[in-house]
């Protein structure tokens, strides 16, 4: 079911595009990654999203309702951490979860408190000052927070910025454990390791327009394979792999990378030995969600691959 549609969405803040007719659908049970160099106009989509500002043009949606003419039924059902949680550090953990509770309304909420303290695993510090909290116990405070109405979209703008790894992965799992029970994810990070291991979809925004959106599965199932060789000089080999089109890079004096089928790796080698090429040696490197990222984020000036 579709709960997230962005239609046409433009913004334009003192005669400048910042964000220009973008177009996204983000389904339940979904994670949806939002990836895009600095200034590319991802804070700016978010910020229209959870409606924090207002869209020059077009329209967003959320569970059928339109932000710009239904706004507090369509807020209803969203929950979000934008840039850093807001929490009063004076304050218990549990004592800022009442206060949000009482401004939203929540209904039953010592119980539903409880439910989500539960969930993002903070239940023996939730009494404790929130200022006595590491930074991946507020990042889990702020979450918490998130979900006491439970949203049927959860937008996250950076939520990993600045943990360590195992604040990372215990993120991550809660992320994905909201996605299995039905909840929308919308997440943003420049962190493309952890946005490839979470998401199902990404899109990529540059120059303030979404020039890519794709499954990475499938992205990464599709990117195939390279071999990554080491020889004695690298221009023995590069007239070699001209001739026969290979798509590959330079990495150094010794060191490239071809593209190629896995099924090929066996015939490439002889076609080395038989042309008296030294091999120091070979292995298959398998394409990330980074390289993708990099590939279609790439100013034209710049560095440009051999085909």
């Amino acid at each position: 079911m579709e709960v997230l549609r962005v239609d046409n969405l433009t913004k334009q803040i003192g005669g400048k595009t910042i964000v220009n007719q973008l177009h996204m659908q983000v389904n339940e049970g979904e994670v949806y990654g939002f990836l895009g160099p600095n200034g590319a106009g991802k804070t700016t989509t978010i910020r229209m999203i959870v409606g924090l500002i207002q869209a020059t043009q077009g329209s967003i949606h959320i569970c059928g309702h339109n932000i710009g003419t239904d706004r507090e039924k369509a807020m209803q059902m969203v929950g979000a951490i934008v840039e850093n949680p807001e929490t009063y550090s004076y304050l218990s953990g549990y004592k800022n979860l009442i206060h949000y509770a009482r401004l939203a309304r929540i209904p039953d909420k010592e119980t539903r408190i409880q439910e989500v303290v539960e969930f993002v695993k903070l239940t023996d510090r939730i009494h404790d000052k929130v200022k006595t909290y590491s930074l991946g116990m507020r990042q889990r405070l702020g979450l918490a927070q998130a979900l006491l109405g439970k949203p049927k979209l959860l937008i996250l703008d950076e939520p990993t910025n600045g943990l360590d790894p195992e604040g990372i992965r215990e993120f991550r799992g809660l992320v994905r454990q909201l996605a299995d029970q039905g909840t929308a994810v919308f997440v943003s990070s420049h962190i493309l390791k952890e946005m490839e291991a979470i998401c199902d979809r990404i899109a990529i925004i540059k120059n303030s327009r979404i020039i890519t959106e794709q499954n990475v599965a499938k992205v990464l199932e599709g990117q195939g394979h390279k071999v990554r060789i080491k020889v004695d000089e690298v221009k023995q080999v590069e007239h070699l792999l001209q001739q026969k089109q290979f798509s590959y890079q330079v990495l150094d004096h010794h060191t490239m990378e071809i593209k190629m089928d896995e099924s090929d790796f066996s015939e490439f080698i002889r076609f080395l030995v038989l042309h008296n090429i030294n091999l120091r040696s070979i292995e298959t490197v398998k394409d990330s969600l980074e390289e993708l990222f990099f590939n279609f984020t790439a100013d034209e000036e710049g560095e440009k691959k051999n085909a």
